[in-house]
Order: C-alpha cells, then structure tokens, then sequence
C-alpha cells in the first residue's frame, strides 16, 4: 500500500439492541471510537437468542452511527452478512439486495469471501 496508516480491527459479539449483550458492545463501541464499522446481520433471523424480535436493520445502523458520530466521524464500510440457511442462489440475491438498499459493499464473509468490503475498507485508509 505505500501507506503509514496502521488498522485495528476489534471484533466484539453482541448487539446494542440485545438485552444482554448492549452494555457490552456500547463499551466496546465509545472504547474504540472506531472511523469505519463492518455490521454483521442473519437477515433471515426473525428472533434473537432471548426471543426477541429483531429490530429493523437500517435503525440499526443508524443507532450506531449516530453513538459513535456524539464523538467523531464514522461510516460503515460494510455489510457481512450471514447466510447459511439460505441456498446459495438465495444468499447471493440477499446480499445484492442488501447492497442496493444500503448502498454499502456486502458479502457473506465466510461463504463467498470478502472482497468488495476488504477494498472498500482499504479505500478509506
């Protein structure tokens, strides 16, 4: 890269919007004070691991950003989504859709690899 920019990638489990986990990942979130986040979503996940319904995804974001952005600029620099319980032409519509609505590079990471979001997080370096 040519570049003097050093990158910390802090992975945390959780969710703001899981009661058990929100303390947690809020810690982790004002701890970090990230410039970029890669949110992670089951799109096909109706409930959580308490049985709570999922909270709309794009509210989702928008409360990270807008915790983060209290202190200093962050964007979102990808989407990860998982997918595993969906056929693979399945998955890949899920992920262009994603992609179109939020206008944000998306992948399932693990399933098809990460490039577009690996590239668009180096672009922001």
């Amino acid at each position: 890269m040519g570049s003097d920019v050093d990158l910390i990638v802090v992975e945390g489990q959780g969710s703001i919007s899981h009661m058990a986990y929100s303390g947690v990942t809020l810690g982790l979130l004002h701890g970090t004070m990230p410039d970029m986040l890669l949110m992670c979503h089951e799109p096909a996940r109706k409930v959580d691991t308490f049985d709570h319904p999922m909270a709309d995804f794009g509210e989702i974001i928008d409360l990270y950003l807008r915790l983060v952005r209290l202190f200093k600029p962050c964007d979102v620099a990808g989407l990860g989504l998982i997918t595993y319980t969906e056929s693979e032409d399945e998955a890949k519509s899920t992920i262009q859709r994603y992609e179109a609505e939020y206008g944000i590079p998306s992948a399932d990471l693990v399933r098809f690899g990460a490039g577009a979001v690996i590239d668009n997080i180096i672009s922001k370096l």
